[in-house]
Protein backbone atom coordinates (compact mmCIF):
# COMPACT_ATOMS: atom_id res chain seq x y z
CA UNK A 1 0.00 0.00 0.00
CA UNK A 2 1.03 4.04 -0.36
CA UNK A 3 2.36 2.68 -4.09
CA UNK A 4 1.02 3.16 -7.44
CA UNK A 5 -2.35 1.29 -7.96
CA UNK A 6 -2.79 0.96 -4.23
CA UNK A 7 -3.26 4.90 -3.63
CA UNK A 8 -7.10 6.51 -4.03
CA UNK A 9 -7.38 8.85 -6.99
CA UNK A 10 -7.56 11.89 -4.80
CA UNK A 11 -4.23 11.52 -2.96
CA UNK A 12 -2.44 12.53 -6.21
CA UNK A 13 -3.80 15.42 -5.59
CA UNK A 14 -2.33 15.51 -1.82
CA UNK A 15 -6.13 14.95 -0.20
CA UNK A 16 -6.34 12.08 1.86
CA UNK A 17 -9.18 10.57 3.98
CA UNK A 18 -9.97 7.51 5.94
CA UNK A 19 -11.88 6.68 2.30
CA UNK A 20 -8.33 6.59 1.26
CA UNK A 21 -7.38 4.08 3.47
CA UNK A 22 -10.47 2.02 2.17
CA UNK A 23 -9.37 2.05 -0.86
CA UNK A 24 -5.99 0.92 -0.67
CA UNK A 25 -7.56 -1.99 1.15
CA UNK A 26 -9.47 -2.68 -1.88
CA UNK A 27 -6.47 -2.75 -3.45
CA UNK A 28 -4.72 -5.33 -1.29
CA UNK A 29 -7.80 -7.41 -1.45
CA UNK A 30 -7.54 -7.32 -5.19
CA UNK A 31 -3.85 -8.70 -5.27
CA UNK A 32 -5.01 -11.20 -2.73
CA UNK A 33 -7.47 -12.78 -4.81
CA UNK A 34 -6.13 -12.18 -8.07
CA UNK A 35 -2.38 -11.73 -7.62
CA UNK A 36 -1.90 -9.09 -10.22
CA UNK A 37 -1.47 -5.76 -9.37
CA UNK A 38 -4.05 -3.61 -9.64
CA UNK A 39 -1.47 -1.06 -11.30
CA UNK A 40 -1.18 -3.31 -14.22
CA UNK A 41 -5.24 -3.62 -14.96
CA UNK A 42 -7.12 -1.71 -17.35
CA UNK A 43 -8.63 1.78 -16.25
CA UNK A 44 -11.82 3.24 -17.57
CA UNK A 45 -12.35 6.46 -16.17
CA UNK A 46 -9.71 5.89 -12.77
CA UNK A 47 -12.42 2.91 -12.30
CA UNK A 48 -10.02 -0.35 -12.17
CA UNK A 49 -11.42 -3.03 -14.43
CA UNK A 50 -11.30 -6.26 -12.34
CA UNK A 51 -14.25 -8.02 -13.58
CA UNK A 52 -11.91 -9.71 -16.19
CA UNK A 53 -9.50 -11.04 -13.89
CA UNK A 54 -12.13 -12.76 -11.91
CA UNK A 55 -13.11 -14.89 -14.97
CA UNK A 56 -13.08 -18.46 -14.17
CA UNK A 57 -12.20 -18.22 -10.26
CA UNK A 58 -14.23 -18.98 -7.41
CA UNK A 59 -15.20 -15.37 -6.85
CA UNK A 60 -17.00 -15.09 -9.99
CA UNK A 61 -18.62 -18.76 -9.57
CA UNK A 62 -19.56 -18.91 -5.76
CA UNK A 63 -17.87 -15.95 -3.27
CA UNK A 64 -19.61 -12.80 -5.58
CA UNK A 65 -20.09 -10.92 -2.88
CA UNK A 66 -16.11 -10.18 -3.43
CA UNK A 67 -16.39 -8.01 -6.65
CA UNK A 68 -19.50 -5.95 -5.54
CA UNK A 69 -17.30 -5.24 -2.21
CA UNK A 70 -14.39 -4.20 -4.76
CA UNK A 71 -16.79 -2.13 -6.72
CA UNK A 72 -17.27 0.12 -3.34
CA UNK A 73 -13.76 0.20 -2.19
CA UNK A 74 -12.50 1.07 -5.43
CA UNK A 75 -14.42 3.68 -6.91
CA UNK A 76 -12.29 6.20 -8.13
CA UNK A 77 -14.92 9.44 -6.47
CA UNK A 78 -14.58 9.39 -1.93
CA UNK A 79 -18.62 9.44 -2.03
CA UNK A 80 -19.33 6.42 -3.72
CA UNK A 81 -17.16 4.19 -1.50
CA UNK A 82 -18.32 2.94 1.88
CA UNK A 83 -18.98 5.98 4.27
CA UNK A 84 -16.38 3.79 6.93
CA UNK A 85 -14.91 1.00 7.90
CA UNK A 86 -17.93 -0.26 9.74
CA UNK A 87 -20.18 0.05 6.80
CA UNK A 88 -17.97 -2.44 5.02
CA UNK A 89 -17.52 -4.27 8.01
CA UNK A 90 -21.22 -4.64 7.83
CA UNK A 91 -21.60 -5.41 4.24
CA UNK A 92 -18.92 -8.32 4.60
CA UNK A 93 -21.21 -9.83 7.21
CA UNK A 94 -24.38 -9.58 5.52
CA UNK A 95 -23.64 -9.48 1.40
CA UNK A 96 -26.51 -9.13 -0.88
CA UNK A 97 -27.88 -12.55 -2.12
CA UNK A 98 -26.86 -13.06 -5.88
CA UNK A 99 -30.07 -13.44 -7.80
CA UNK A 100 -31.06 -17.46 -8.14
CA UNK A 101 -31.24 -19.12 -11.68
CA UNK A 102 -33.88 -21.74 -12.85
CA UNK A 103 -34.81 -23.51 -16.02
CA UNK A 104 -38.18 -23.83 -17.72
CA UNK A 105 -38.26 -26.98 -19.54
CA UNK A 106 -40.41 -25.22 -22.13
CA UNK A 107 -38.47 -22.98 -23.15
CA UNK A 108 -35.67 -25.90 -24.49
CA UNK A 109 -33.73 -25.34 -21.13
CA UNK A 110 -33.43 -22.17 -21.65
CA UNK A 111 -32.50 -20.21 -18.33
CA UNK A 112 -35.20 -17.96 -16.94
CA UNK A 113 -35.17 -15.82 -13.77
CA UNK A 114 -37.09 -16.51 -10.78
CA UNK A 115 -40.13 -14.44 -9.90
CA UNK A 116 -38.60 -12.83 -7.84
CA UNK A 117 -37.05 -11.26 -10.94
CA UNK A 118 -39.92 -9.19 -12.46
CA UNK A 119 -40.99 -8.41 -15.96
CA UNK A 120 -42.55 -5.40 -15.24
CA UNK A 121 -40.58 -1.94 -15.45
CA UNK A 122 -40.42 -0.10 -12.34
CA UNK A 123 -43.07 2.57 -12.50
CA UNK A 124 -42.76 5.31 -14.83
CA UNK A 125 -40.06 3.46 -16.73
CA UNK A 126 -40.10 3.90 -20.82
CA UNK A 127 -38.50 0.22 -20.94
CA UNK A 128 -40.25 -2.11 -22.55
CA UNK A 129 -39.65 -5.63 -21.75
CA UNK A 130 -41.33 -9.14 -23.95
CA UNK A 131 -40.81 -12.59 -23.32
CA UNK A 132 -41.06 -14.87 -26.07
CA UNK A 133 -40.34 -18.99 -25.73
CA UNK A 134 -36.56 -19.36 -25.12
CA UNK A 135 -35.80 -15.46 -25.63
CA UNK A 136 -35.84 -12.34 -23.68
CA UNK A 137 -36.44 -9.12 -25.65
CA UNK A 138 -35.44 -5.39 -23.73
CA UNK A 139 -35.94 -1.76 -25.88
CA UNK A 140 -33.78 0.67 -24.45
CA UNK A 141 -35.40 4.44 -25.60
CA UNK A 142 -33.25 6.75 -26.79
CA UNK A 143 -31.83 8.55 -23.95
CA UNK A 144 -31.92 11.89 -23.06
CA UNK A 145 -28.92 14.25 -22.88
CA UNK A 146 -26.73 14.97 -20.10
CA UNK A 147 -26.16 18.61 -19.72
CA UNK A 148 -23.89 17.76 -17.18
CA UNK A 149 -21.72 15.25 -18.20
CA UNK A 150 -22.23 16.74 -21.67
CA UNK A 151 -20.74 20.00 -20.37
CA UNK A 152 -18.04 18.30 -17.63
CA UNK A 153 -16.66 15.92 -21.05
CA UNK A 154 -17.09 19.43 -23.09
CA UNK A 155 -14.74 21.54 -20.81
CA UNK A 156 -12.69 18.24 -19.87
CA UNK A 157 -11.58 18.18 -23.73
CA UNK A 158 -11.05 21.75 -24.13
CA UNK A 159 -8.98 22.01 -21.16
CA UNK A 160 -6.73 19.64 -22.22
CA UNK A 161 -6.30 20.62 -25.74
CA UNK A 162 -5.35 24.26 -24.36
CA UNK A 163 -2.94 22.80 -21.87
CA UNK A 164 -1.12 20.63 -25.05
CA UNK A 165 -1.18 23.42 -27.36
CA UNK A 166 0.20 25.67 -24.51
CA UNK A 167 2.93 22.90 -24.09
CA UNK A 168 4.33 22.53 -27.36
CA UNK A 169 4.41 26.32 -28.48
CA UNK A 170 6.82 26.50 -25.28
CA UNK A 171 8.80 24.34 -27.42
CA UNK A 172 8.22 20.87 -25.16
CA UNK A 173 6.39 18.18 -27.36
CA UNK A 174 7.84 15.60 -25.31
CA UNK A 175 5.76 16.97 -22.13
CA UNK A 176 2.37 16.94 -24.68
CA UNK A 177 2.86 13.25 -24.27
CA UNK A 178 1.65 13.52 -20.85
CA UNK A 179 -1.84 14.57 -21.88
CA UNK A 180 -2.16 11.20 -24.07
CA UNK A 181 -4.08 9.25 -20.76
CA UNK A 182 -6.19 13.06 -20.23
CA UNK A 183 -6.95 13.21 -24.23
CA UNK A 184 -8.20 9.23 -23.83
CA UNK A 185 -10.75 10.18 -21.03
CA UNK A 186 -12.48 12.96 -22.49
CA UNK A 187 -12.98 11.23 -25.98
CA UNK A 188 -14.31 8.41 -23.83
CA UNK A 189 -16.60 10.59 -21.69
CA UNK A 190 -17.89 12.61 -24.89
CA UNK A 191 -18.34 8.56 -26.87
CA UNK A 192 -20.51 7.81 -23.68
CA UNK A 193 -22.44 10.99 -23.62
CA UNK A 194 -23.16 11.89 -27.36
CA UNK A 195 -22.73 8.35 -29.05
CA UNK A 196 -26.25 7.16 -27.65
CA UNK A 197 -27.74 10.44 -29.01
CA UNK A 198 -26.73 9.79 -32.21
CA UNK A 199 -27.42 5.71 -32.52
CA UNK A 200 -31.56 6.51 -31.01
CA UNK A 201 -33.51 4.02 -29.55
CA UNK A 202 -31.72 0.12 -29.14
CA UNK A 203 -32.87 -4.03 -28.94
CA UNK A 204 -31.46 -6.18 -26.93
CA UNK A 205 -32.34 -10.14 -27.68
CA UNK A 206 -31.08 -12.44 -25.33
CA UNK A 207 -31.97 -16.22 -26.66
CA UNK A 208 -30.29 -19.78 -25.34
CA UNK A 209 -27.02 -19.72 -27.12
CA UNK A 210 -27.17 -15.73 -28.91
CA UNK A 211 -27.84 -12.50 -28.07
CA UNK A 212 -28.03 -9.57 -30.49
CA UNK A 213 -28.20 -5.73 -29.94
CA UNK A 214 -30.07 -4.36 -33.23
CA UNK A 215 -31.08 -0.33 -33.89
CA UNK A 216 -34.86 -0.07 -33.89
CA UNK A 217 -35.04 -0.12 -37.63
CA UNK A 218 -33.49 -3.83 -37.45
CA UNK A 219 -30.27 -3.15 -38.30
CA UNK A 220 -28.02 -5.26 -36.47
CA UNK A 221 -25.31 -3.66 -34.55
CA UNK A 222 -23.65 -6.47 -32.69
CA UNK A 223 -23.79 -9.94 -31.73
CA UNK A 224 -22.19 -13.09 -29.54
CA UNK A 225 -22.16 -16.17 -27.50
CA UNK A 226 -25.07 -15.78 -24.34
CA UNK A 227 -23.09 -18.36 -22.01
CA UNK A 228 -20.45 -15.47 -22.05
CA UNK A 229 -22.10 -12.35 -21.75
CA UNK A 230 -21.51 -10.37 -18.53
CA UNK A 231 -23.64 -7.28 -17.28
CA UNK A 232 -22.63 -5.37 -14.20
CA UNK A 233 -23.25 -1.61 -13.24
CA UNK A 234 -20.99 1.37 -13.55
CA UNK A 235 -21.57 4.90 -11.62
CA UNK A 236 -23.09 7.05 -10.71
CA UNK A 237 -21.00 9.02 -12.67
CA UNK A 238 -21.85 12.74 -13.08
CA UNK A 239 -25.30 11.74 -11.88
CA UNK A 240 -25.32 9.08 -14.89
CA UNK A 241 -25.77 4.98 -14.08
CA UNK A 242 -24.72 2.82 -16.34
CA UNK A 243 -25.81 -1.07 -17.63
CA UNK A 244 -22.53 -2.63 -19.21
CA UNK A 245 -22.60 -5.58 -21.27
CA UNK A 246 -19.59 -7.12 -21.63
CA UNK A 247 -18.19 -10.10 -23.87
CA UNK A 248 -14.12 -11.31 -23.11
CA UNK A 249 -12.96 -7.69 -23.18
CA UNK A 250 -15.68 -5.62 -25.53
CA UNK A 251 -18.55 -3.98 -24.25
CA UNK A 252 -20.82 -4.36 -26.87
CA UNK A 253 -23.41 -1.68 -25.00
CA UNK A 254 -22.92 0.83 -22.09
CA UNK A 255 -26.57 2.27 -21.88
CA UNK A 256 -26.87 5.18 -19.63
CA UNK A 257 -29.67 7.51 -18.87
CA UNK A 258 -31.05 4.97 -16.12
CA UNK A 259 -32.03 5.60 -12.65
CA UNK A 260 -30.64 3.42 -9.96
CA UNK A 261 -33.82 1.66 -9.66
CA UNK A 262 -34.35 0.63 -13.48
CA UNK A 263 -30.12 -0.12 -13.56
CA UNK A 264 -30.53 -2.61 -10.81
CA UNK A 265 -33.60 -4.00 -12.22
CA UNK A 266 -32.20 -4.53 -15.44
CA UNK A 267 -28.89 -5.87 -14.23
CA UNK A 268 -31.01 -8.52 -12.62
CA UNK A 269 -32.99 -9.66 -15.40
CA UNK A 270 -30.62 -9.96 -17.93
CA UNK A 271 -28.16 -11.75 -15.77
CA UNK A 272 -30.45 -14.16 -14.50
CA UNK A 273 -30.77 -15.28 -18.58
CA UNK A 274 -27.11 -15.19 -19.58
CA UNK A 275 -24.05 -16.57 -18.49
Amino acid sequence: AGTFGYMAPESFGNSFTPKSDLYGVGASLLFAATGLEPGALPVDRLQVKFEQALVGTVWERQETWLPQLLQRLLAPAPEDRFSSASEALTFLRSPPVPVALTRDAGSNGARRPREAVSLEPPRGSKIVVKEVPGELRILFPPPSLSLEMGTFATAWTVFTGVWTAGVVSAGAPIMALFSLPFWNVGFTMLKDTFQPLIRGALELRIERDRWTISKANGKQLDSGKTAKLQCFLEGPEMGQNYLVLQEGIERPLKQGGLTQTEAEWLEALISSYSG
